[in-house]
């Protein structure tokens, strides 16, 4: 006689076990805490970066949805298209809710968590249409084993893409300069603010937006774990890309071709630095690449307002991220602009009406200026010009800039060394001949001039005349080729080609898919193809070794008794730097960058990036200090290791006014300095001897005649003849203030031992050194 039913007694076996598992875990961590207690696993930080990340993703795609679906009527489709597009647009979204509450000043962890809720809550009445969508999107279309071997491929690079972004020190030059300062600045100052002292931090930076959501959440006590999170969300935006990538290969194909998204694993440079993520802004603006092109192709068919108006949301996207976004806006604006012409001549021809068509491409370009405008505005509010820094010759009425700050900006900030040739004939041609060559032959590299950026784009476009490609094919090579040639007409740093990597990945891919169907000798070919570049590329997945390495020490941590300052260590010397000063200090750092983790208001004295401290209008150490006070500055940092400065009178008034600040403590590579109590005494312009310099002629100056800034290109520098040629030193000649003294000059016995006695050494790098008139010694700088 049965007691229970089949089915009861299977739930009775079910509950029991799930009991017997329970109590399993119960018995093992109650074990295991005896050597690494549970509350400090790692993998709770970890997951709850991961839940945060759930929560963005969830907002961006089901906000993304409802507005495509119900705003954009985007109906027709295919998944993956579909969730581009969605991804696209709540992005954006996104982005202008975070800017409302910045321009409002509610930034704080109620708003980090209202604002993704409220985005929820606004898509949850399409859930089930969006979770229809991610169905199909997973599971449209059968696996071949081609298919499978590509996946696993795209598993483990992803998987080591993960490994080089999972500790802190994967954060690089440009994200601890500028964007994840920005984020820093922004959540601690609860609101949007302007750089006065720091010009890149006021170009676009959607990238950095976003991170200052991931310094808002609640939760997140260390900052080294602000940083991760920052790591984390640039990782799932470039989840985001791959879906973009998928994409559009689907749409250039015309079906459903799984694997593809690997392809962009391909290009190594994802791995090597400056080209891999590592929390600035280039991966940001990948990301939008693939539904800008969907949406603007989807604009060229139709040309109706909606289409045209989502095109819009997309290149705004692209242009608050990164002003490189004119990369892949060029050739797309001439795919819509020919399409446009073509409509509206037929319908001239037929007698038909052409305000459709206008008013279609007047909306997108509505929505795009739109969109763009908190950031436009805000400049043009703040600084006198909504392109700031940039245009400073065209708003006469700029604010924090400097009488030559548009020449500044072109050479300085513009690196000149990466500008084409002026002459527009040389410039065409050697665009035309670094369009082809461009990932061959690499302009701007960290990695010993190696092609790191992936071939298969250059390499597959052959490829094209030997299959009967489709059009959407032929034509998302052309945006491609485009956008390369673009890049190749405007400014040479290879860095900016991750702008649209997903279209030259999803490009690649979609030819060589066409040549695989050619027949079996065309396998052959494209399969040893794709190899060479796999092997290739092999080695490339490891360069970022010293991240890996920090990854796994992270992990570590825990079984190396280490978990209770398994943070402290990352970015030491700036977060310590940081406790020891005043909430309200105002930093001023000296020929440096780099300032994440100091997480106070810094401004900056280089010339070219900045437009407060200008060294050429100072005389003496009083000038600077007035300058400095009338900043609000309250300390000084200046790093040990230094290069040249630009100009010798910086180099000069600078070490001058050292002396009168008090050193108040020394960090690993950086030193501390408060300002002075009292103001130094007021004297005429320093009196600098020259001597033995490659620029400047032997003989005395007064400091202002050192202003030439030798970092311009060498036809703009323009070097000052001294007051007095000196042609032997002696002690009358050492009757100065300040000696510039090059590093293989050498003095007579009786001036350099007048030197010795009477000069302080304050400065020495590889090519000169500075010595001061004895007044007290500080510390001298240390060579390279």
């Amino acid at each position: 006689m049965k007691v229970f039913s089949t089915e009861t007694t299977a739930r009775l076996r079910s509950g029991l076990t799930l009991l017997l598992c329970m109590a399993g875990i119960a018995v093992f961590i109650r074990v295991v805490s005896k050597h690494y207690g549970v509350e400090s696993w790692l993998a709770w930080d970890l997951l709850s970066l991961v839940a945060w990340q759930a929560l963005l993703a969830a907002a961006i795609l089901t906000f993304g949805h409802v507005l495509i679906l119900r705003v954009f009527k985007v109906a027709d489709a295919p998944p993956l298209e579909a969730l581009s597009l969605a991804l696209g647009v709540g992005a954006v979204a996104f982005v202008m809710g975070m800017y409302a509450g910045g321009f409002l000043g509610v930034y704080g962890p109620v708003f980090a968590v209202a604002l993704p809720g409220a985005m929820i809550a606004g898509g949850a009445k399409d859930s089930r249409r969006l979770l229809q969508l991610l169905r199909g999107a997973l599971f449209d279309g059968r696996a071949s084993v081609t298919s499978l071997l590509v996946g696993v491929f795209g598993v483990v690079g992803l998987f080591i893409l993960y490994l080089g972004i999972l500790s802190p020190d994967a954060v690089n030059y440009d994200a601890s300069w500028n964007h994840l300062v920005i984020a820093q600045d922004y959540a601690r100052e609860g609101r949007i603010v302007p750089f006065p002292g720091d010009w890149v931090k006021n170009v676009p930076h959607l990238g950095s937006i976003v991170n200052t959501w991931s310094f808002l959440v609640p939760g997140l006590r260390p900052p080294a774990l602000r940083w991760m999170m920052a790591l984390h969300t640039e990782f799932s935006f470039f989840l985001g890309t791959l879906v973009g990538v998928a994409a559009l290969v689907d749409w250039a194909i015309g079906r459903r071709v799984r694997g593809a998204w690997a392809v962009i694993l391909l290009f190594p440079g994802l791995f090597v630095y400056d080209g891999n993520m590592g929390g600035s802004a280039d991966h940001f603006i990948a990301f939008f690449a693939p539904p800008l092109v969907l949406a603007a192709v989807r604009a060229a068919r139709v040309l109706d307002v909606r289409a045209c108006a989502l095109t819009g949301v997309m290149a705004a996207g692209a242009s608050l991220t990164k002003l490189h976004a004119f990369y892949l806006l060029a050739p797309l604006s001439l795919v819509l602009g020919f399409r446009a012409i073509r409509v509206l001549v037929k319908k001239r021809r037929a007698g038909a009406a052409m305000a459709p068509t206008a008013a279609a491409l007047a909306a997108g370009a509505g929505v795009f200026v739109a969109l763009c405008s908190p950031h436009f505005l805000a400049n043009w509010i703040w600084f006198g010009n909504p392109g700031y820094p940039l245009m400073q010759d065209v708003f006469r009425g700029t604010k924090h800039t400097f009488p030559d700050g548009a020449l500044l900006m072109k050479y300085l900030f513009a690196d000149w060394r990466w500008h084409p040739p002026v002459e527009i004939g040389e410039r065409i041609k050697e665009a035309g001949k670094m369009a082809f060559t461009f990932s061959l032959q690499p302009h701007y590299s960290f990695a010993k001039d190696l092609p790191v950026f992936g071939s298969l784009f250059t390499l597959s476009l052959p490829l094209l005349i030997t299959q009967s490609a489709r059009r959407r094919v032929w034509l998302l090579a052309a945006v491609g080729f485009g956008a390369v040639l673009t890049w190749a007409l405007t400014f040479w740093v290879d860095r900016n080609l991750q702008t649209f990597l997903p279209v030259l990945a999803a490009s690649a891919a979609a030819t060589l898919v066409g040549a695989w169907n050619t027949g079996r000798a065309a396998r052959v070919g494209v399969s040893l193809l794709i190899g060479a570049q796999a092997v290739w590329g092999a080695d490339l997945m490891f360069s970022g070794a010293d991240r890996i390495q920090s990854a796994i020490a992270l992990i570590r941590s825990g079984q190396e008794k280490r978990a209770s300052g398994r943070y402290d260590g990352y970015r030491g010397p700036y977060v310590q730097l940081a406790a020891s000063l005043p909430k309200d200090a105002v930093v001023l750092l000296h020929q440096a960058h780099i300032s994440l983790g100091l997480n106070r208001k810094v401004l900056l004295d280089w010339i070219g990036f900045q437009g407060v401290v200008d060294y050429r209008a100072l005389r003496t150490p009083r000038d600077i200090y007035d300058r400095f006070v009338a900043l609000g500055v309250t300390h000084i940092v200046a790093p040990y290791v230094r290069h040249n400065a630009p100009t010798k009178q910086e180099q000069v008034l600078f070490a001058a006014f050292l002396r009168h600040a008090r050193e108040m403590q020394n960090f690993p590579g950086l030193r501390l300095f408060e300002m002075p109590k009292t103001p130094p005494p007021a004297q005429p312009p320093l009196k600098v001897l020259c001597v033995g310099l490659a620029s400047y002629a032997d003989g005395i100056y007064l400091v202002q005649d050192l202003a030439t800034i030798e970092m311009m290109p060498p036809a703009l520098q323009h070097f000052a003849p001294p007051r007095i040629p000196v042609t032997k030193v002696t002690r009358n000649e050492l009757a100065v203030d300040a000696v510039v003294m090059g590093s293989q000059t050498s003095l007579d016995a009786e001036a350099h031992e007048t030197l010795r006695g009477n000069f302080d050494l304050t400065t020495s790098v590889p090519e000169f050194s500075v010595y001061l008139a004895t007044d007290r010694k500080p510390p001298p700088e240390r060579s390279p």
